[in-house]
């Protein structure tokens, strides 16, 4: 199996000078340390595959390339089609089912601003992205701009599965440049991110039959 690196070039460098150093004072002179030269080759090892086991165990990516995120998924709702498209359709809907996005502008019927939420202290990311097929009650898709810092693009789907039942075909997919800008983006487009979009997608079953929609339009007339 294929061990996907997750330690950057910095750390991978650091790791195999240290380690190669270690690795000679235990095993050259009158004493040898056994223990110490074991270990030594562990860390050797780490930084010459650019894989750490730890890392990968709590999701952790430190790997200076960008991370391209795709999610897929399927569900149904038990909400009547028509309306399960209106809340779609303003997108400034968004950012209240999908935790990493700080807003959603909507600045036209075809153009939106978009903006994902970073840690304090790193520069807000904000791309514009266009909507390319609007098919009343049946399908949304959207992309990025093409001189976005963030390639994004996002399909919804919707059909009838029986009274009041809407089945959702979601789309979603990130992808960042290289260079500088890509490298930035690369630590926030992961795969905890990608598997809370899903999550999201799935929450939003129990976010659109939890709430009439008088509430919903309510709510989002605020924003």
């Amino acid at each position: 199996m294929e061990l996907k690196q997750n330690i950057s070039k910095t750390e991978r460098l650091i790791t195999i000078l240290s380690s190669s150093y270690l690795l000679y004072k235990s095993l050259s002179g009158k004493q040898k340390n056994p223990a110490l030269a074991a270990s030594s080759a562990l860390l050797l090892l780490r930084g010459a595959a650019g894989y750490c086991p730890v890392y990968n165990k709590f999701e952790i990516d430190h790997t200076d390339q960008p991370t391209d995120v795709t999610v897929d998924s399927v569900i149904t709702v038990n909400y009547p089609r028509e309306e399960v498209y209106a809340f779609w359709r303003k997108l400034e809907n968004l950012p209240r089912i999908m935790k990493h996005l700080e807003r959603v502008k909507v600045i036209d019927e075809k153009h939106s601003e978009w903006q994902v939420k970073t840690p304090s202290g790193v520069e807000p990311l904000i791309w514009k992205a266009a909507i390319n097929a609007d098919v009343a009650n049946e399908q949304i898709s959207w992309s990025s701009m093409a001189d976005s810092s963030v390639q994004n693009a996002g399909t919804v789907k919707f059909k009838d599965m029986g009274e009041s039942e809407t089945e959702i075909s979601f789309k979603m997919s990130y992808k960042a440049p290289l260079g500088d800008i890509g490298a930035a983006v690369a630590k926030l487009l992961n795969p905890a991110i990608e598997k809370m979009i899903h999550q999201d997608f799935k929450n939003f079953k129990d976010y659109i039959e939890s709430n009439d929609q008088k509430t919903i339009e309510s709510e989002t007339a605020k924003k």
